[in-house]
């Protein structure tokens, strides 16, 4: 494995308790290992912080990441398992969740169906329902930050710029964090936000997997993000002509630019899905990973 300075060094002091094994993956702001915990003998995924360009606020954000996430125990929630910092740099372990993520899944050319659709939704809106209740917003829901284990269960990952609403440092204006396709239209204008963001970034990446396209498109972030200020997301039955009008409904509303006309909370939202999969006749009997 090749790592930088800081990040061997970390690996140096945290030799007495982890074995590094794999790389699992890379991202703007840290990177993945899969880690043996030498003291429990259990398989887990450690993160570090590596970007060169992180600064104090970074930092700060990658420590309340670690916190935030330790205080949601959920069976559909990346579970994490101890934090520090070493040498200055920051780190975590968590749950090692043993299968692909669902931008990996997309990235090979896959589509989802409806009923696979709802497989995925359902868990994970039970996911937010749970951290909106304790006061915590992803701010963040993607392809990326979704997971499956061996067996399909899919998990929320990566609460690395949740914002916990009850906390009056996290309730600047003025700063857009989440990611430029899938935010909402309030997220992308930097405003304070509430559960309706995240039903709007769930709204988009269920749009993705069904149609095998982004609502709105565009090489410039800019323009992607004017868009959904200015536009309606186009209707995603008339690029899922087999998709469930019911289905294409739930999914339609919680992309309203509007968030006043989104769903109320992720549990509402839930309920609408098994209501439209009732409609539908849907059996959830198929693996997603």
């Amino acid at each position: 494995m090749a790592t930088d300075g800081r990040t061997a060094l970390l690996m140096e002091r945290l030799a007495d308790r982890y074995a590094f094994r794999t790389l699992l993956g890379e991202g703007g702001a840290g990177t993945v290992y899969e880690v043996e915990n030498l003291s429990l003998g259990r398989l887990e995924a450690l993160k570090i912080l590596t970007n060169p360009f992180t600064g104090p606020d970074v930092a700060e954000r990658f420590a309340v990441e670690a916190r935030i996430a330790a205080s949601l125990e959920h069976p559909h929630i990346v579970g994490i398992h101890a934090f520090g910092q070493d040498g200055g740099v920051p780190w975590y372990s968590m749950q090692l969740i043993d299968g692909p993520s669902l931008a990996g899944i997309l990235d090979g050319g896959r589509t989802l169906d409806g009923p696979m659709a709802a497989q995925l939704a359902v868990p994970v809106l039970e996911a937010l329902a749970f951290s909106h209740a304790h006061g915590v917003i992803h701010r963040d829901i993607k392809p990326a930050n979704i997971l499956f284990d061996a067996g399909g269960t899919p998990f929320l990952a990566d609460f690395g710029i949740a914002k916990a609403v009850e906390n009056p440092m996290d309730t600047r204006t003025g700063h857009m964090l989440g990611t430029p396709a899938f935010v909402a239209p309030e997220q992308a204008l930097g405003e304070a936000v509430d559960a309706r963001a995240d039903l709007y970034s769930l709204g988009v990446t269920l749009y993705r997997a069904l149609a095998g396209q982004l609502p709105f498109r565009s090489d410039q972030v800019l323009q992607t993000l004017l868009l959904r200020l200015k536009e309606e997301a186009p209707p995603l039955e008339a690029l899922c002509p087999g998709l469930h009008p019911a289905l294409a409904a739930v999914i339609m509303r919680s992309l309203a630019r509007d968030r006043d006309r989104r769903w109320e909370g992720a549990a509402e939202m839930r309920e609408a899905f098994l209501a439209a999969c009732a409609e539908a006749g849907m059996a959830w009997d198929r693996p997603l990973a």
